[in-house]
């Protein structure tokens, strides 16, 4: 007992003299916590939804850069064969006369060259998946990142008047924002014979298509639907004061604004959007199927899929522009390059024809006016 009692005394005298005369070794197990706290930081940060996107967004740009490259050397290698079919015809018009030779010789570059091509469009379709891949994970990142935020600013209410310059300032670039956007917007590129799919340019969705939470929609809104909420919820005082309501609803004005899809709701059927331009945060709107319609997913090409563009004189909603409201107009010409926007004369009656000077309307916000049947 004494033996052993005295061996602990040792060893707790050791300890403390290499408290003293040694902190080395206390920094290196402060260093040693510090490495398995960020270790467990760097699990937590690796679980994170927005970490995982961010890091799908790295893989995409250096597979986008793979075919970008591809693409470049399939062209490099292509050139040449094109330069001597070009030659070979500049050679055949001075001689007037195609020989049994130069065919064979024609009909096998072309066959080399058209083989050459298909690996390009091949490369080409390639980096424009990875470029839409790329997009959806974006928003998806923009989703989760104002989730965040909304749960972070219930959670702390007390920080409301921090909260209120970012969204004054947000309305300052909003307009840049909805120019990138439409810029942006991925242009349909389809096999050779392959049709334009639904939301590609002005076709319509298909008829059981749900809007994806995020998705940039036309909406129709009452004008006042905070004073209609606080009517609505008066009306259990009486049938009277409900028949007064209703009165009421049915005169308020409507308009067509730009919103963003929160959810879907499979039981009422009905929409939940933000209007993108509220200037208190976000005003949120419940609205049934007949009053959203979806913006475009591709912008479609006039030269290949003009049955994906609205037609001169045609009847549509459009973005008027440096504003979120959509307005009926007619079309005044319409795109005859992917890079156009449309020209669309708008109603208004300050005008004496009825309708503005045209105006300039990316593809993204121009979409078919719903009351133009009837």
């Amino acid at each position: 007992m004494k033996g052993k009692r005295g061996k602990g005394a040792k060893e707790t005298s050791m300890v403390n003299s290499n408290v003293e005369t040694n902190p080395v070794t206390f920094y290196q197990d402060s260093c040693s916590n510090d490495t398995n706290f960020s270790t467990i930081s760097n699990q937590n940060q690796k679980q994170n939804p927005i970490f995982q996107n961010e890091s799908k967004i790295r893989s995409l740009l250096k597979e986008l850069q793979v075919h970008v490259k591809n693409c470049q050397n399939q062209r490099d290698k292509n050139n040449p064969n094109l330069l001597n079919i070009e030659k070979t015809h500049e050679k055949l018009k001075s001689e007037e006369k195609v020989t049994p030779f130069y065919r064979k010789k024609l009909k096998s570059m072309y066959a080399t060259s058209l083989k050459e091509s298909e690996n390009e469009i091949r490369s080409l379709r390639r980096a424009l998946d990875c470029i839409n891949q790329i997009r959806l994970t974006q928003n998806e990142i923009r989703i989760l990142q104002h989730q965040s935020f909304a749960f972070s600013g219930s959670k702390n209410q007390q920080n409301d008047q921090s909260i209120k310059p970012s969204l004054n300032m947000r309305r300052g670039v909003l307009m840049s924002i909805l120019q990138q956007a439409a810029l942006t917007l991925p242009l349909w590129v389809g096999e050779i014979g392959q049709s334009a799919p639904p939301l590609c340019g002005s076709i319509p969705p298909e008829s059981q298509y749900i809007c994806k939470q995020g998705d940039k929609v036309a909406a129709k809104v009452k004008s006042n639907s905070s004073s209609s909420n606080a009517s609505t919820s008066s009306s259990s005082n009486g049938k009277k004061n409900k028949n007064l309501i209703e009165e009421k609803l049915e005169e308020e004005e409507e308009n067509w604004i730009l919103a963003e899809v929160v959810s879907f709701n499979n039981s009422t059927g009905k929409y939940e959007v933000d209007d993108v331009d509220s200037e208190e945060g976000h005003e949120r709107h419940v609205l049934g199927k007949r009053r959203i319609v979806p913006l475009p997913l591709w912008r479609a090409n006039p030269l290949t899929d003009s049955n994906a563009i609205f037609p001169k004189d045609s009847l549509v909603l459009a973005l008027y522009p440096q504003t979120t409201c959509f307005y009926r107009g007619i079309v005044s010409e319409s795109p005859q390059t992917p890079q156009e926007d449309y020209l669309i004369l708008f109603e208004d009656n300050t005008y004496p024809e009825g309708y503005s000077p045209p105006l300039n309307v990316p593809q993204l916000y121009v979409v078919a006016d719903k009351n133009s049947k009837k």
